[in-house]
């Protein structure tokens, strides 16, 4: 009996989720203008931890914008299905790493989704994994890019 209980609510718990995932879209947070210039080369002054990882910000960043108009989502590599997140503005170079997200983690592959995902016309990320640590709860987060 205890059993059912329990599987009854975590699939309670995954519809609630899902419902509001469905809710909340990236055409809500559409920009007005993408950057179609050269994208410029990151500036490693404008943040402490930037020059740590300047060779994947110079690579990643020179494909040009793939977030919120104009700016660059980078992944680096933390290990396994862990991803420490950054954000190169293709117009100035400048280099941000998201105060409320440093670290995702998504240790099950087989969720449908998993990591960061995110849109060029749209200001919107969405964050499939655990948040931040390892021993967070697997989840949905949103994030709307305001600078």
């Amino acid at each position: 009996m205890h059993k059912k209980i329990i599987i009854a609510s975590i699939f309670i718990i995954f519809l609630a989720q899902d419902a509001i995932a469905r809710s909340i879209g990236y055409d809500q947070y559409t920009v007005q203008e993408i950057f179609a210039g050269k994208p410029a080369t990151p500036n490693f002054s404008t943040h402490k931890e930037a020059r740590r990882y300047r060779a994947l910000l110079r690579n990643q960043s020179k494909t040009g914008p793939n977030f919120a108009g104009h700016y660059t989502i980078v992944t680096i590599s933390c290990g396994t299905s862990c991803a420490i997140i950054a954000v190169v503005d293709a117009q100035t170079g400048d280099v941000h790493f998201p105060q409320n997200l440093h670290h995702v983690f998504w240790a099950g592959l087989w969720h449908k989704q998993y990591g960061p995902q995110f849109k060029l016309n749209s200001r919107l990320l969405i964050v499939y994994g655990q948040v931040n640590g390892e021993d967070e709860p697997y989840g949905i987060s949103y994030y709307e890019w305001k600078l």
